[in-house]
């Protein structure tokens, strides 16, 4: 894979050599391929060469990618969990937006985030993704906005279409067909954007109105604003939004409104590198993640999840916590610069954290 061609590869400074690493330098120098990782400034990268010695340092490529642990389901103790995951040097905290889904109860979002960000210090606390089939769109800018200043600017605010039919009828709503949650997503994306830039937005939509003139919080700069799309008219219309995009390679295990665990796993790496094509496109600028199931550790849960994943493309995110590590590692060879994991057993966090960070 040339240097070049990941968006997210980046020449930099990566270490001063000793002794000890000059056998390391001269070992690289005039290889081709992904050889390595490193971690600097407390992100990790998977080293590119070919690398060249200059005095006493070594120069050379590498793709940077952040790994966010997040919280999907309840859990008996927030505070710790946040804590401990801060701890082992994850880059980032993710809460997802649920009521109840496939038999789970979940904290309530903001709740969950006001908690996180007040108990951590250095860590970025993310929505993974805020729902726009319960959440008004003005309301939750403003939550950004006030959790970017009770963060000390760590917030990002992600927002996603929803996709838990059985929520929308705890709600008491209707829940749209696939076209009709991606156009009301749109509606709630352009809304979050513009109040997080200006302060304010005047809309009439389909299924959003807002008329706001001004509810900016005192914060040094608004939340960066990330999305989650899967198909080609999000990747057009709604990722140009954003700051940061999330694909989503398996949209179509979501589509019918349940979570299809064994289809989230067939997400293909053509289908990511197609998204992400899609998204450049679309917002050249736009920073790409992805978030994957995972599970790793001696846990006996961790085989037979591994059976649910099968064989298929993503299979590798089920099993020792090094080939779950490698397999997280390989997305940035797609132009992935950040990975959202979602631990699907107990101990995922703390053996996939040994490997990765």
């Amino acid at each position: 894979m040339a240097c070049d061609t990941p968006a997210n590869c980046r020449e930099v400074h990566l270490l001063r050599l000793s002794d000890s690493t000059c056998s390391l330098a001269h070992s690289l120098a005039g290889m081709s391929g992904c050889v390595g990782v490193v971690s600097w400034g407390g992100v990790s990268g998977r080293v590119l060469v070919p690398m060249r010695e200059c005095g006493v340092f070594l120069w050379g490529r590498v793709v940077v990618v952040e790994f966010f642990a997040g919280l999907i389901a309840d859990e008996s103790d927030v505070v710790t969990w946040a804590r401990e995951r801060e701890a082992e040097g994850w880059h980032g905290l993710n809460i997802s937006d649920h009521l109840a889904s496939n038999g789970q109860s979940y904290p309530h979002l903001l709740v969950t985030l006001a908690q996180v960000a007040a108990v951590t210090e250095t860590v970025k606390v993310t929505s993974g993704y805020a729902n726009t089939l319960i959440r008004n769109p003005v309301d939750f800018a403003h939550a950004a906005m006030t959790l970017q200043q009770a963060s000390g600017g760590r917030f990002e605010a992600g927002l996603g279409a929803g996709w838990a039919q059985e929520e929308a009828h705890y709600m008491g709503i209707d829940f749209p067909d696939g076209p009709g949650r991606a156009r009301r997503f749109e509606e709630a994306a352009r809304i979050v954007s513009e109040v997080l830039r200006t302060g304010g937005c005047h809309f009439s939509g389909e299924f959003h109105t807002a008329a706001l003139d001004d509810v900016r919080i005192d914060v040094d700069a608004p939340p960066p604003f990330v999305v989650a799309v899967g198909g080609p008219w999000t990747c057009a219309n709604v990722a140009p939004l954003a700051d940061r995009v999330e694909v989503v390679p398996n949209a179509v295990a979501l589509r019918s409104g349940t979570l299809n665990l064994a289809g989230w796993a067939d997400g293909t790496p053509e289908r990511i590198k197609q998204l992400v094509g899609w998204v450049k496109d679309a917002n050249p600028d736009a920073a790409i993640g992805i978030g994957c199931f995972a599970a790793a550790g001696d846990n006996p849960a961790v085989e037979s999840i591994s059976r649910v994943f099968g064989d298929g493309p993503l299979s590798g995110m089920a099993g020792e916590p090094a080939a779950v590590a490698d397999t997280l590692h390989r997305f940035s060879e797609l132009g992935i610069d950040r990975c959202l994991v979602m631990g699907l057993v107990p101990g995922t966090y703390e053996t996939l954290a040994h490997e990765l960070l």
